[in-house]
Parts: C-alpha cells; sequence; structure tokens
C-alpha cells in the first residue's frame, strides 16, 4: 500500500504529499498545461532536426488512419472555408490591379518617373552616402536587418526622407524588405510603440 496522504491520512498519497484530489484541485491544472507546452516545444526541436523522420512518421500515420485527415478537414471546413475565399479575393484583387496597370501603362510608368525624381531631389539635400561607407555601416551591423536581426537587403532612414531626415551616414541603416515596408515613412520611436523593431539596435550595439 503507497503512502498515506498528508492532506488526508486515510487516503493514499499520490504526489507532493496530496491525495488524488487534492492534487488535482491544486496542481493538476497548471501542471498539465506546462507539461503539454514543453512537449510542444520538444516535439518542434526533434521535428527541425530529423526532418525526414518526422515526414516518415506522418506517413505512416495516415497509412494506418486513412480517415484522419478527412476527419480533420471536416472540424476544420468553416476555417478552410474562410480561408479560400480571403486567397480568391486577393487572387481578383492582384488581377484587377494587372489589367490595370495594362491598360494604363504609360499613366504606371509617369507615376514611377515622378516618384523617383521626388525621391531623388529629396535625397540630395544631404551629403549622401558612399558605397564604402554604405558597406562600413552593413558590416557594422554584421549584414544583419537593424530592427529584426534577420539578413538585411535593402537600406532604411531611420528619420524617413518624408519627414525631413537627410541621406546621410548617420541616418541610414541596414533592414530586410519587411521591416523597411512595415516602418514606411513612420518615426523610430512611433513605428516601435506600435510593435515594431522588437530588436531594434540602431546604434549597431
Amino acid at each position: 500500500m503507497k503512502r498515506p496522504a498528508t492532506c488526508h491520512p486515510e487516503r493514499e498519497h499520490l504526489a507532493r504529499g496530496l491525495c488524488r484530489s487534492c492534487y488535482r484541485s491544486a496542481y493538476r491544472r497548471s501542471d498539465l498545461a506546462a507539461s503539454r507546452e514543453r512537449e510542444r516545444e520538444a516535439n518542434k526541436r526533434f521535428r527541425a532536426a530529423h526532418p525526414e523522420y518526422a515526414k516518415e512518421y506522418q506517413r505512416q500515420k495516415f497509412a494506418a488512419n486513412p480517415s484522419m485527415h478527412k476527419d480533420y478537414r471536416a472540424s476544420r471546413i468553416d476555417i478552410a472555408r474562410a480561408q479560400g475565399r480571403a486567397k480568391s479575393a486577393r487572387r481578383r484583387e492582384r488581377g484587377r490591379q494587372k489589367s490595370y496597370r495594362l491598360e494604363n501603362i504609360e499613366k504606371w510608368r509617369l507615376y514611377g518617373r515622378l516618384y523617383q525624381a521626388a525621391r531623388r531631389a529629396v535625397m540630395s539635400r544631404g551629403p549622401g552616402v558612399s558605397r564604402d561607407e554604405w558597406q562600413g555601416i552593413v558590416e557594422q551591423f554584421g549584414g544583419a536587418c537593424a530592427y529584426c536581426l534577420e539578413p538585411a537587403s535593402t537600406i532604411d532612414h531611420v528619420e524617413a526622407l518624408a519627414r525631413g531626415g537627410l541621406h546621410e551616414p548617420s541616418n541610414v541603416v541596414p533592414a530586410c524588405k519587411s521591416c523597411n515596408s512595415r516602418k514606411r515613412d513612420s518615426s523610430l520611436l512611433r513605428w516601435m510603440l506600435r510593435g515594431g523593431g522588437p530588436n531594434a539596435r540602431v546604434d549597431g550595439e
């Protein structure tokens, strides 16, 4: 017989000195949640380290239970339909935009030339950034985006040109396309307050 519980000596001990009912009411929910989270993280790490094994396991799993995939899709049919409708809407919108560009190609090119001319005029306000200066800035950040630390592929003005920022070495940092697009012409502080740039390190430290 197991040792008695400290909470109810007439009952058997389950864990942490408590009987089954007391343990469940005190710990079971939090323990299960933490255990499941640890298990999910461990499984994720294992699948990343052994992708071929994970794929083979899934194939065997579905082969043993062919209706599993069908049951899963049936349980998520409303979500799948909503995602399909959203995807179709995005495809139609891209098609309309492409059709508009093709039908108004000269107007579209004119907009592009005007935008580039305006940007060149704004960039001419600063002393400019030479190729060697830019290479030094990229090396200072280790080739990473100044905001999210992913590989950088674009140049971003910390103080946007549209807000009076200058095209000079002290105002440019390397950035990935995603961060550059999300930041747009916002100030760095305003963008960070909106949740952008959690790893911002504009001073290169």
